[in-house]
């Protein structure tokens, strides 16, 4: 153990010591204090001695305006000579002792932290690191260590012998087959002889600018140990040690034929990925290491910008100008100018693919860092004068997100697209160093330094755990990881095939990371493109990887099998595989192998916070991050949101059985682990940052919930706008012609050779050039939208210039979400002054990602959210029985676009603006539905039967004139078979009694000063029973709790939410308990309740849904639809989204609480309008 280490374990001793004498002293004077509290009656005297001890006692420092406020007025009132004898003292001593209280339990969480911490310090874990993964690879996921190593030592210690004569001519049919590559080509090679000339004549190339980047680019690699690490800092910061090590790095620049690695070999290791992967990392001599790094980092500048100027010269980079400057000038005379054509959406393309894409693993300059898989560093980056681009994981994403934005395009205008998928197996360890010789060659490379960069990656290597005696063998194939100069090797060996591609295929461009590689396009050109890559593959000595190869053609009509020279397999994402339809789903059984070696992941944890760290890192950002990340486009539309909280609510259903979810496990696991502490284990506690002394454990449906309604239901909604744009201009541009005028060039001396208007084929050919209106839905599916907005509490608000260490949104959120339980239970928002708190790792000294504030993943920066949407986020992870209570809160809170709360009124406004979007109601509806389906099960509490008593407190029946029928001739088609013919078990009513109705008034009591008080409010029911057919109809439906949420509809003048004022509305309140109770008299089945109708509906939010149904179905919300309109069954996204209206919710709380009577039921669901042309709604609820 280093002295380090030995600093840090004798810090966090001392610290835990300090705060248990701390609080050994505070329980004493606790219990002195309580002592004369029990003996002294007079109320100022006890409030003295409470005050005198709070003064005393060693406290934690706590952020709370309003308490400082209330212990200045209590010190102020005892100053007095002659005190107030009408003041609370009483309530005040309460309040005090209270206050004291919650400072013993922020001591208890102080030790219990202090305890976590020093089982991590004391595990015997081994110290791997969790390596975020640059590839896509899962075959290799249920590997053992021992089997990772035993395939890899196959590739890399078998040499592979190439033929360099075949590669060569390979390489020379690609680059020099016309004149014009030809002369391309030989300005490349000229260009890098000029490199090595200058390479050769500089004879300073360390100076300390040049070992900033390189220092740097490798501290933020994963190629060093802890050790390593330090000792480099310490030479960056040390001028003598720097310049000694500058000298001698120059020594060996200037004799670099010389240069060999060490005889006895250089240490290799295994370390885990974030995916359950091994990779094996060389630990070479941190003076080699610069080294390499340099020479990495020069090669790879000077061939990016070889590269880039050949794929320029080719056109490659450029927009290709497939309109001719007549058919330029006829479009413009008759439609008007049009912009560049690089301004269209072939200009957006290759920007993209220059960017972000093109020769991606290269680095563009010298103090450009590497591409990371996260922006840790970015900040840090930027102030050291060093360039970022694109993190890999971010550059992962826009793949996923591009792939989809062309396959909503290209569906759209083309009818079809097809996509190819593949790599290169063990690409990294299989390729032939005479395969790079060829390579390097080819492209003008020198002998010299060919030999160099072969010797550099023909390492001699000997495993650590092999012992000391362990055989040095030398690695004859592959590069090794995360190393400038293997990048450049390998980024130069595929561009031969990047290029060829584009030849064949006359213009696609290969979408490349590393060797992943997607193609998409016509059937015919991803044909050529893959014969092409079949080629490159044999004379390169690689080979496919076919488990991660497939094709896929994503069509509205064509249903042809595709061409058999494609690969075969599934397109596939991370945890996601593309159907043909043209949308990404779920690959299950893919997500279930991850979920499956997270579970053993988690299990080989020896302490919590190695448990939270994996989980955190693991099971939550990698998970995200295969899922298409924290920030989807717009083209994945709001479907993807519902499908990244189904993978994490199967993930959480797999890993926490029995305990339900990860709040339950950490709550179990500290009483197991730490049965000394007696307090309930908070879910603040579990949840908050370590900035304000929380554990720190993700919850994915915070950062999930922030996206509800911000995506679009369908994405190919920017496209159906745009052609309809398109044909608009056409047709006004052609009826102004036709009366002799015209939009285009009006003064233009052109004189069109054909008669007639421009025709509409020939404006389409140029779309992908010319169109802006094309350019903007194409931008607007890529957009990618911001999260909800939330506007922080008083607070929240007032701690955000104290903790350090609260990472944007997120933390916010849930500072917002648990802000009164904290407030209750220690006093305010802070739960452990962390100062206090020993963060010391002593045991092995991991890096500064893995010391406590870097122990948990860092959440991407994202936008607050309301805290009833933290609420709903969180419901997600709680058990099924609390989810009743929690649904009515979020129901009522869930509006994005909501008035925002103004504190300083005397009464909060909570009138809600009818917003419900349609991804919001088909969410909601899934969750509803999953919970009905537990309550069949029998895993939810049955609802509280309510009898004549409760009925008589909350609700008034109103007088009926007559025996009115209940409904019209929409209804009485709908159950004509049934009146005719009722099932057997129904009641056989007489006729007069067929129907029973029971319109309602709702009562409301309001507690003041202790006296309820009756106010009739606008709230009421108009629910018509048929027995005869198992059904209720509601004709009104105007729950209360809604009711006085309006200012018409309230007594009091102004809205009143129910939940701010206890007991403002009986437990009788909902339409599903009243429905039920009213139901259960009119019939002796109540458990054959078949139909539940709703006629005239009224609510914005259940016409909105209706209306956006009808249009994806006829294009128009204004259609005569009369029975039977339209149908969906359950397992439809529509009927889901109808389950979640305030229409649908009632419906879907009968079946959850009266599961019991109901049996397990199939529900479908029909809308359509009655003879006034309103919305009804009719559930069927048939048995399963």
């Amino acid at each position: 153990m280093d002295a380090l280490s030995l600093t840090l374990r004798s810090v966090t001793s001392s610290k835990a010591a300090q705060i248990k004498r701390q609080e050994t002293h505070f329980k004493e004077e606790r219990l002195s204090l309580q002592s004369i509290l029990d003996r002294e009656p007079n109320g100022n005297k006890r409030l003295k001695a409470i005050l005198k001890t709070y003064f005393q006692l060693p406290l934690m420092p706590q952020t709370n305006t309003s308490r400082d406020k209330f212990i200045a007025t209590v010190k102020n009132f005892l100053e007095r000579t002659i005190p107030d004898p009408c003041a609370p003292i009483a309530q005040w001593e309460r309040r005090l002792i209270a206050i004291i209280d919650s400072q013993c339990l922020r001591y208890e969480h102080a030790n219990l932290y202090t305890d976590i911490l020093k089982e991590w310090r004391d595990s015997t874990d081994e110290p791997e690191k969790l390596i975020d993964d640059s590839s896509f690879e899962v075959e290799d996921l249920c590997q053992s260590k021992d089997e990772y190593r035993q395939e890899w030592e196959n590739y890399v210690f078998n040499a592979v012998q190439t033929d360099k004569d075949a590669i060569v001519k390979w390489l020379q049919g690609v680059f020099a087959s016309t004149q014009a590559s030809t002369k391309a080509l030989e300005d490349l090679r000229a260009g890098v002889a000029l490199f090595e000339r200058t390479m050769k004549e500089n004879k300073g190339h360390f100076t300390k600018s040049s070992m900033n980047w390189c220092i740097w680019g490798l501290l933020r690699s994963d190629l060093l140990t802890d050790e390593k690490r330090r000792v480099l800092t310490v030479i960056q910061q040390d001028e003598d040690a720097l310049q000694d090590v500058i000298d001698d790095l120059n020594m060996r620049m200037n004799t670099l034929d010389q240069w060999a690695w060490p005889t006895e070999g250089i240490v290799a290791e295994q370390r885990r990925q974030v995916g359950s992967k091994y990779r094996i990392f060389h630990d070479e001599d941190l003076i080699d290491a610069l080294l390499l790094r340099y020479v990495g980092v020069k090669w790879s500048v000077q061939m990016s910008e070889r590269l880039v100027a050949f794929a320029k010269a080719h056109t490659w980079l450029s927009p290709l100008n497939t309109v001719s400057r007549n058919d330029r000038t006829r479009r413009d005379h008759f439609l008007g100018p049009t912009t560049d054509h690089s301004a269209g959406v072939q200009g957006q393309r290759l920007k993209t693919f220059e960017d972000d894409f093109f020769l991606a693993q290269l680095l563009r300059h010298e103090k450009e860092v590497d591409r990371g898989y996260e922006d840790d560093f970015e900040q840090e980056d930027r102030n050291r004068g060093l360039q970022t681009r694109q993190s890999i994981t971010e550059l992962k994403h826009s793949l996923l997100q591009l792939l989809n934005v062309e396959i909503t395009v290209r569906k759209r205008l083309d009818d079809e697209v097809t996509v190819v998928q593949s790599d290169f197996k063990a690409f990294g360890t299989s390729i032939p160093h005479t395969t790079i010789s060829a390579v390097l060659t080819f492209f003008g490379v020198s002998q010299s330094w060919t030999e160099f960069i072969i010797k550099a990656l023909a390492v001699p290597i000997v495993f650590r755990e092999d012992g000391p005696e362990a055989e040095v063998r030398k690695r004859r194939r592959g590069t090794h990881m995360s190393s400038p100069l293997a990048d450049f090797c390998s980024e130069l060996l595929m561009f031969g095939m990047d290029f060829a591609v584009w030849q064949c295929t006359s213009g696609l461009r290969l979408y490349r990371l590393h060797d992943d590689f997607w193609l998409w396009g016509s059937e015919d050109a991803c044909v050529r493109g893959w014969s092409d890559m079949a080629d490159f593959a044999k004379v390169m000595g690689l080979a496919f990887n076919a488990e991660k190869s497939g094709s896929i053609r994503v069509s509205r009509t064509t249903r042809t099998p595709l061409n058999s020279s494609l690969p075969r397999g599934d397109v596939s994402w991370g945890f996601l595989k593309l159907s043909s339809s043209g949308y990404f789903v779920l690959d299950n059984a893919l997500l279930d192998k991850h979920i499956t070696a997270l579970i053993a992941q988690l299990a080989s944890s020896k302490s919590l916070f190695a448990w939270i760290r994996i989980w955190n890192t693991y099971g939550i950002r990698y998970f995200m991050s295969m899922l298409g990340g924290e920030r989807p486009a717009s083209c994945l539309g709001a479907q993807h949101i519902a499908l990244m909280q189904q993978c994490f609510a199967r993930m959480h259903q797999k890993v926490f059985q029995d305990e339900a979810n990860v709040a339950n496990y950490i709550r179990k696991e500290i009483k197991r682990r730490f049965p000394s502490f007696s307090a309930d284990v908070l879910d603040s506690f579990i949840f908050l940052p370590v900035a304000v002394g929380g554990l720190d454990v993700k919850n994915p449906f915070v950062t999930l919930t922030q996206l509800e309604g911000r995506l679009p239901a369908n994405p190919e909604v920017f496209m159906h706008s745009f052609i309809q744009a398109e044909r608009n201009s056409y047709q006004k541009a052609k009826a102004l012609y036709e009366q002799g005028r015209t939009v285009g060039l009006a003064q233009s001396r052109y004189t069109p050779r054909r008669s007639g208007f421009f025709s509409f084929q020939e404006l389409v050919r140029a779309r992908d050039q010319l169109s802006h209106d094309l350019l903007k839905a194409y931008q607007a599916l890529l957009d990618r939208p911001k999260p909800i907005e939330v506007v922080l509490s008083d607070e929240v608000e007032a701690v955000l210039g104290g903790p350090q260490g609260l990472e944007g949104s997120y933390d916010l959120c849930l500072l917002e979400l648990y802000k009164d339980e904290l407030v209750a239970n220690f006093g305010g928002l802070n739960i452990v002054e962390t100062r206090i708190v020993a963060h010391g790792n002593g045991s092995n000294g991991e890096e500064r990602k893995n010391q406590v504030e870097r122990l948990v993943c860092r959440p991407a920066s994202t936008t607050l959210t309301k805290a009833a949407v933290c609420l709903w986020a969180t419901w997600n992870l709680r058990s099924i029985s609390r989810l009743h209570d929690d649904f009515e809160k979020i129901n009522a809170n869930f509006h994005p676009r909501s008035t925002p709360v103004n504190s300083t009124s005397a009464h909060r406004r909570v009138k809600r603006v009818e917003t419900l979007s349609y991804a919001d109601a088909v969410c909601k509806g899934r969750l509803l539905w999953a919970n009905v389906q537990s309550a069949f099960n029998g895993q939810r509490a049955p609802g509280r039967e309510f009898g004549q008593a409760e009925f008589d407190e909350a609700w008034s029946l109103m007088p009926t004139e007559g025996r009115p029928s209940p409904v019209g001739q929409h209804w009485e088609a709908a159950f004509r078979d049934f009146v005719a013919n009722p099932p057997p078990g129904l009641d056989v009513l007489a006729p007069e009694r067929r129907f029973r109705k029971f319109p309602t008034q709702s009562k409301r009591f309001f507690n003041n000063a202790g006296r309820p008080v009756e106010i009739p409010t606008e709230g009421h029911y108009d629910i018509t029973y048929v027995p005869v057919c198992a059904a209720m109809i509601a004709t009104t439906a105007l729950s209360p709790s809604a009711s006085i949420a309006d200012t018409e509809g309230s007594p009091y003048g102004h809205p009143v939410d129910a939940r701010d004022v206890p007991n403002i509305v009986p437990p009788m309140h909902r339409f599903s308990d009243l429905a039920w109770y009213l139901w259960t008299q009119a019939t002796f089945n109540r458990g054959l309740l078949r139909y539940i109708g709703h006629d005239f509906i009224l609510s914005e939010d259940s016409m909105s849904i209706m209306d956006h149904i009808a249009v994806i179905r006829f294009g128009n919300a204004d259609v005569n639809l009369s029975w039977p309109g339209l149908s969906y069954g359950i397992e439809t996204d529509e009927a889901k989204a109808l389950l979640a209206v305030p229409n649908g919710v009632g419906v879907a709380y009968i079946m959850m609480d009266r599961a019991g009577w109901l049996g397990r039921r199939q529900p479908s669901v029909h809308i359509f309008k009655n003879d006034r042309g309103k919305w009804c709604m009719l559930w069927d609820l048939a048995p399963a």
